[in-house]
């Protein structure tokens, strides 16, 4: 590896001149550590997915950018996922509804949620309504009975869960009214983040 922090320009060879020793180690260097071809057809065997920005030994110090976009086959990188969770999704002549938020992939870890920029819910006789979020045997595992009759909603919990490692899982909304049944709800909608990610 070279042995300093700077990234080095190729040497700009001369047509008909002698290429010394020192100069084709220079460029060389370059490909042994501190300077990455950008341009995909300098590489004689490019493909896609098959080469390491550095390695558990050289690890790279800073990395600047605009943007990363960054994919993995099993999904392991925890990522947010948002989720809009409106009224006329739960609109039913019962006190309580529930619907399937997103399904999470086998190995799926759900690492936080983040719930806010509420409407609030409201409409007839309805004096009270409430979310819990959870899975299909535990409909409060990750949201516990929160109240979404107000617009100043803002709640974050750790959550925290490692669901099934063979099969994909139902996260459920559940929505629960009082003084009236859902179908009597005129407005409402809320923002749920998920931060989920799976296990390798």
């Amino acid at each position: 590896m070279p042995s300093t922090a700077t990234i080095t320009a190729f040497q700009t060879f001369v047509t008909k001149t002698v290429i010394s020793s020192s100069q084709m180690n220079n460029t060389l260097a370059n490909f042994r550590g501190h300077l990455i071809p950008i341009d995909p057809n300098t590489i004689a065997a490019d493909s896609t997915g098959s080469y390491d920005l550095g390695s558990t030994d050289y690890r790279w110090r800073t990395v600047y950018a605009q943007a990363l976009n960054a994919s993995t086959a099993t999904g392991n990188i925890p990522t947010w996922q948002k989720v809009t969770l409106a009224y006329t999704s739960f609109q039913t002549a019962a006190a309580s509804a529930s619907i399937t938020a997103f399904s999470l992939p086998a190995k799926g870890a759900i690492q936080a949620v983040h719930i806010g920029n509420p409407t609030a819910f409201a409409g007839g006789g309805i004096s009270a309504v409430n979310l819990t979020i959870g899975n299909g045997t535990d409909s409060e595992k990750y949201v516990v009975s929160l109240a979404v009759n107000t617009s100043t909603i803002a709640e974050t919990y750790q959550a925290i869960g490692v669901e099934d490692l063979t099969a994909a899982t139902n996260i459920i909304a559940t929505l629960s009214a009082t003084g009236a049944n859902l179908d009597s709800l005129t407005a409402g909608q809320v923002d749920v983040y998920f931060l989920r990610g799976a296990l390798e």
